[in-house]
């Protein structure tokens, strides 16, 4: 489930699918917005979140969102191919994107969309399901996983292109 802190704020989502925010130091209700999403699936729903600026991306199983961290108003959503086994946001403030990572049947995809908008800048999807998560620094993304070939590797892609940088087994 999320659990987001930002700027004296809780970010959590509740069993009915309400996205919530609360105040940090004293649990005030600030405001509350539905995710629609399919609560009859029977299997565990992964969410994962960041904040950028003034808006709170989420990503669910089916669907990436954004919403602001004033009102909870929705700002865009972007529909995911299908429903991810696993997923997790990384933002990258200074560079206004969410990184989205996720395991699609059998690969593992990451994608990078604009906080403004939810435009995707770019995508890799070259890992098998095995994919393990990602970290940024400066103008790279790392990302560890299995090749196609059964190898395990470490990627290092641009920020900015998703251009791969290298590649060590």
């Amino acid at each position: 489930m999320l659990s987001v802190v930002a700027d004296q704020t809780v970010y959590t989502i509740d069993g009915d699918d309400g996205l919530t925010a609360l105040n940090a130091q004293t649990g005030e209700h600030r405001w509350q917005t539905a995710l629609d999403r399919d609560l009859d699936d029977t299997e565990p729903v992964g969410v994962s979140g960041g904040i950028i600026n003034d808006q709170l991306l989420v990503a669910t199983r089916g669907r990436l969102y954004s919403f602001s961290t004033a009102g909870g108003s929705e700002r865009w959503q972007r529909k995911l191919p299908g429903h991810v086994s696993s997923i997790s946001t990384t933002v990258v403030p200074d560079r206004q994107i969410g990184l989205i990572d996720f395991t699609h049947g059998q690969k593992y995809y990451i994608i990078a969309v604009t906080a403004e908008s939810g435009e995707i800048k770019w995508r890799d999807s070259v890992l098998r399901g095995g994919g393990r998560g990602l970290a940024v620094f400066d103008d790279h993304v790392y990302v560890t996983g299995t090749s196609k070939t059964g190898e395990e590797v470490l990627r290092c892609l641009e920020i900015a292109t998703g251009e791969l940088i290298w590649q060590q087994g």
